[in-house]
C-alpha cells in the first residue's frame, strides 16, 4: 500500500478527525479556523502506520503554518549538526524541558545522564523566561517594537541567568 493509499484509509481517517477535533477544527499555528487544515505528523517511526500515532504527536496546521513548520524543522536540522557530539546530552535535556507543558510530562521525563538532568533543570527555567517573551509577544504583537522585545528578552535571560544553579556554587 502506497503513503497516498495509506492516508485514504479509514483507520487514518478516523485518527485525522480525531486530531481535528483535539485541536477544535483550529490550526495549532495561528489558530485560523477558515482555512483548510492539514495533520502533520511531527516526526515519523519506521514501520509505524499513519494512524498508529497519537493525538499528541499530530499537529493540526493551515497551509501557511505548515510551511513555516518545516522549514524550522529543516533549519533546526541544520544547527543540530552543528552541536558537538559531546553536547547531546545536555542539547537533549533542555528539548525535554522546553517540550513539557505541564506537571504530569514533568514526571515522565527519564534521563540518561547527569549533564541531561542539570540541562533540564536549565531548560525548565528557560522555558519560564521564554513563555513570559511569548504572553508578551501575543498580548501586544501589535504595538510591540523590536527594540521593546529586545529588552524584554534582556531582562528575561538576565534573570533567567541569576537564577541558575552554577557548579561552583553551594547547591540551595
Amino acid at each position: 500500500m502506497t503513503y497516498a493509499e495509506k492516508l485514504r484509509d479509514p483507520r487514518w481517517q478516523r485518527k485525522r478527525l480525531e486530531a481535528l477535533d483535539n485541536a477544535g477544527w483550529r490550526c495549532s499555528g495561528c489558530r485560523d479556523k477558515t482555512s483548510t487544515l492539514y495533520v502533520h505528523h511531527n516526526f515519523y517511526v519506521r514501520g509505524r502506520e499513519p494512524w498508529e500515532y497519537s493525538v499528541e504527536e499530530l499537529t493540526v496546521a493551515c497551509d501557511p503554518c505548515h510551511s513555516r513548520f518545516d522549514a524550522l524543522r529543516a533549519e533546526l536540522t541544520e544547527w543540530l549538526a552543528l552541536v558537538e557530539p559531546f553536547a547531546m546530552e545536555e542539547l537533549l535535556g533542555f528539548v525535554k524541558a522546553l517540550a513539557c507543558r505541564s506537571v504530569n510530562e514533568y514526571q515522565a521525563v527519564a534521563f540518561h545522564s547527569l549533564e541531561e538532568a542539570k540541562a533540564f533543570v536549565l531548560g525548565s527555567r528557560a522555558a519560564v523566561a521564554l513563555r513570559d517573551v511569548a504572553e508578551l509577544l501575543h498580548e501586544h504583537c501589535d504595538t510591540l517594537s523590536l527594540a521593546r522585545l529586545n529588552r524584554t528578552f534582556e531582562r528575561s535571560f538576565l534573570a533567567f541567568g541569576e537564577s541558575v544553579y552554577r557548579p561552583d556554587e553551594e547547591a540551595p
